[in-house]
């Protein structure tokens, strides 16, 4: 198995829609089985 890039996400505007559309893409296997991804925000 090859090894997967850790891909860095950023939710942008935490009030704003970023946070939903990243857990709407961090719920598809199909990005998980492409990358480690990894969520930053504050």
């Amino acid at each position: 198995m090859a090894k997967l890039p850790v891909v860095a996400i950023t939710i942008g505007d935490p009030c704003g829609i970023g946070p939903e559309v990243v857990a709407k893409a961090l719920a598809q296997q199909d990005v998980r089985d492409l990358c480690i991804p990894l969520v930053v925000g504050s």
